[in-house]
């Protein structure tokens, strides 16, 4: 019985291939044609672009360490800047980090929402840079007078990767935009945490002076 059922199927098989071939073939060849285009995308043409972006961030990165925003965002005619890496590269990491040079550029000429636009199109383990990032979209939306979404981005900024250098900033500004938001309670609790797990560090010596102004 098995070798009879066993017959069927391959002729059922062969009887569907027969009257769908070619859609089979077809569907096989476009199979084919998406995954020979994916390996040499992913491993001939973005590795050739993120060599090309490197070697026009060079120029970007210099402009914007000398306080050179301008030319560190739109170029100086010879060498792009970053607006137009980030668009021309957009698969590569030099892409991604120029979106962070260009948020931290456009807060500092006061271009706010341009700054928070830029800004949250980067993403990094980085845990410094990244809760930079964080924090800078909360500076930008003080500036817009958006208190609500500048203290939520200094929370998310307090809440990353915890470490001496960028959180206790994070947890001060916290704190501060909470007392000055009217929220006495939350103030006091960003303040204590400041206190208690980073004493060592400025903000956190200063602590004990912002609490003693709520009455603590």
């Amino acid at each position: 019985m098995s070798e009879i059922k066993e017959t069927e199927v391959l002729e059922s098989a062969q009887a569907f291939f027969e009257k769908n071939q070619k859609v089979v073939l077809g569907l096989a060849s476009t199979i084919l044609i998406v995954f020979v285009a994916y390996i040499a995308f992913f491993h001939w043409y973005v590795p050739k672009q993120e060599v090309e972006a490197q070697n026009q961030m060079f120029k970007a990165v210099s402009y914007f360490e000398n306080d050179n925003y301008e030319q560190a965002l739109n170029g100086d005619g010879n060498f792009p800047g970053l607006l137009a890496i980030g668009n021309k590269y957009k698969f590569t990491k030099a892409a991604n980090l120029s979106h962070y040079y260009a948020g931290i550029s456009y807060l500092n000429t006061g271009k706010f929402q341009e700054a928070i636009d830029q800004l949250k199109k980067f993403s990094s383990d980085d845990k410094v840079l990244s809760t930079i990032a964080l924090g800078s979209i909360g500076d930008a939306y003080f500036e817009l007078k958006n208190a609500a979404e500048g203290i939520s981005y200094y929370k998310k900024a307090a809440a990353n990767e915890p470490n001496e250098f960028t959180t206790p900033i994070y947890l001060l500004r916290l704190a501060l935009a909470q007392q000055n938001n009217g929220d006495k309670e939350g103030a006091i609790s960003s303040l204590n945490r400041l206190k208690e797990e980073f004493p060592l560090t400025q903000e956190g010596r200063n602590a004990e002076k912002y609490l003693a102004r709520l009455g603590q």
